[in-house]
């Protein structure tokens, strides 16, 4: 529930009125703003500056973690930004940072944190994203890229081709 302080003379019920309320169920806020990670393969997690998870995305892979910090305490964080900065020291900087999470049993997933500056309160927005999620999307992206540069280069040289022939033939 958030409030916000109105400066008019406008009356309800015989009382002036000084804040309007917004309530929102944030259980779902971040399906009902239609933030999707990966088409679904990840998690997203709105938190506090203390990792007490707000809300998460609604998927099959998303869990609901009470605190994510204590969830990410029980693998390994490598920060990949090059800041070595752990993850709480970047949440108390309010910076973005990713990070790649490992656990002996599970699969190693992306971490990035996003802070969130509403009202006077820092959030910070989670997206957790299986490795492998994330490579096979840069495989497709790097094997449409060569496609591509492939088909610009045979239609380079079959414009050269075509171009020194009629040239050779005119003349």
């Amino acid at each position: 529930e958030y409030a916000v302080a109105v400066n008019t003379k406008l009356q309800f019920q015989g009382s002036g009125i000084a804040a309007i309320s917004v309530v929102h169920n944030l259980d779902t806020l971040i399906e009902d703003i239609g933030l999707r990670s990966f088409d679904g393969r990840g998690e997203i997690y709105l938190t506090r500056q203390n990792g007490v998870t707000v809300c998460h995305s609604q998927s099959e892979s998303a869990k609901f973690r009470y605190n994510l910090l204590s969830v990410l305490t029980q693998g390994s964080l490598q920060e990949l930004k090059g800041s070595g900065m752990t993850i709480e020291e970047s949440m108390a900087a309010g910076q973005e940072d990713a990070f790649l999470y490992d656990t002996k049993n599970g699969e190693p997933r992306y971490v990035v944190l996003t802070p969130v500056h509403f009202m006077g309160e820092t959030l910070y927005l989670f997206n957790l994203v299986p490795q492998q999620a994330v490579n096979q999307t840069m495989d497709e992206y790097t094997r449409n890229i060569s496609l591509l540069s492939g088909a610009v280069i045979f239609l380079t040289v079959f414009l050269f081709a075509l171009f020194f022939r009629f040239l050779f033939f005119a003349s």
